[in-house]
């Protein structure tokens, strides 16, 4: 696990035979948020606070990955956004809307046509702004950036406009910075 910026922790791990998948991990004051979280080497204790929530943000209906272990064992709340509903295996505890404001002062922001049902943007408010997103968009820091469909980049430019620098996606390595004028040259292409 790698803190990339205060309050804010990445790290990788195993989905498949010879692939990993991203999760974050964001420190607040009253609340630990975990984003499509995969349970980390270190375990789950690192999450784990006697006085603070623990939250499991879910980015699409294809991220549920350990969410119900966290829950379960960290007696965490999951939430998903309401447009991918009707394609979670299980139900979440609550569910968020593109636009609201989340725990930690995290934004939603849906993006319609995305690759996954219900792809939603999360924009935290650490470091220089980090925008997380599932499966919307593979970014890496110095490798051409993609989708999984062409006509999926469409689901990206409402993302302009947002104040952000670094991008963590589920598939690509963090971007910590000149992410937004990396973005805005791949929505140009």
């Amino acid at each position: 696990m790698d803190q990339l910026f205060p309050g804010f922790y990445s790290w990788r791990a195993p989905y498949r035979p010879g692939r990993e998948a991203y999760s974050a991990w964001v420190e607040g004051e009253h609340e630990n948020v975990l984003i499509d979280p995969f349970t980390p080497n270190e375990g789950l204790s690192p999450f784990s606070h006697p006085s603070k929530s623990i939250i499991v943000l879910l980015t699409t209906s294809n991220h549920e990955r350990d969410a119900y272990s966290c829950k379960s064992a960290l007696r965490a709340e999951i939430w998903a956004p309401e447009k991918a509903l009707g394609n979670l295996d299980l139900t979440p505890d609550r569910v968020y809307s593109s636009d609201e404001e989340l725990p930690c002062g995290i934004k939603a922001f849906h993006l319609e046509g995305s690759h996954s049902e219900g792809e939603t943007a999360l924009l935290v408010p650490c470091g220089p702004g980090v925008l997380v997103i599932g499966d919307g968009l593979i970014a890496h820091p110095a490798a051409d950036w993609r989708v999984f469909q062409p006509h999926e980049r469409d689901a990206l430019h409402s993302l302009r406009d947002k104040k952000f620098d670094a991008i963590v996606t589920s598939h690509g390595e963090p971007v910590l910075s000149g992410a937004k004028a990396g973005l805005q040259a791949f929505l140009d292409l």
